[in-house]
């Protein structure tokens, strides 16, 4: 019996939500030029990085030695960021504004107003956390502390042009996490169930 491609069914809920949801690889993209401006300015390797823009989530070049896990991970956190250009601040009804309004608060808005991206991103990361809450149980202090210290260099660093306060980004995170270990947080919507099978295999 072929292992169920969590990725893939998530994909085809996306995609009935959003029709235009589509993934592409970012260097083969308008994004290219982009990343590469990026890297030389904020001496970041951007080669991991994935993003989202509207209904397109454009991927990096390791994407296709991802596993499928990896890959179910990344878009739980990117079909956030397609519900925010889609739904903010006006509302589903209003989607073509949003997109621009969005847009701009993604990406020109920073680091001047520090709130607009680290909210969206803090969102993104609660589904990270929450998947691997769903996949590996309850997550450890050790754990907890290593992902807090992540968000604090990452969200407070150069590769996202020191959108927040590191300090808060770990205070945000550790208290993130222990909201997810006591069930106060969840998202059964996107989550896609492991049959018993491929639990054990």
């Amino acid at each position: 019996m072929p292992r169920t491609n969590r990725y893939q069914i998530l994909a085809e809920r996306t995609k009935s939500q959003f029709p235009r949801f589509n993934q592409r690889p970012r260097d083969e993209s308008w994004l290219k030029p982009v990343f590469w401006l990026l890297g030389k300015i904020t001496g970041t390797d951007y080669s991991t990085f994935h993003t989202t823009m509207f209904s397109t989530m454009y991927t990096g070049p390791r994407w296709e030695k991802m596993s499928d896990a990896q890959q179910y991970r990344l878009l739980r956190h990117e079909k956030i960021h397609i519900e925010q250009a889609h739904c903010f601040p006006l509302g589903r009804w209003a989607w073509p504004v949003n997109h621009l309004l969005w847009g701009a608060c993604y990406l020109l808005l920073l680091p001047f107003i520090l709130t607009f991206r680290s909210k969206f991103e803090r969102a993104g990361y609660t589904q990270t956390f929450l998947v691997d809450f769903e996949d590996n149980g309850e997550i450890g202090t050790f754990d907890m502390e290593k992902n807090a210290r992540w968000m604090a260099q990452t969200f407070g660093g150069s590769a996202y042009a020191w959108m927040w306060r590191g300090n808060a980004a770990y205070a945000w995170a550790m208290e993130t996490q222990r909201k997810i270990n006591a069930g106060e947080i969840t998202n059964r919507l996107d989550r896609v169930e492991l049959p018993m099978a491929d639990l054990g295999s």
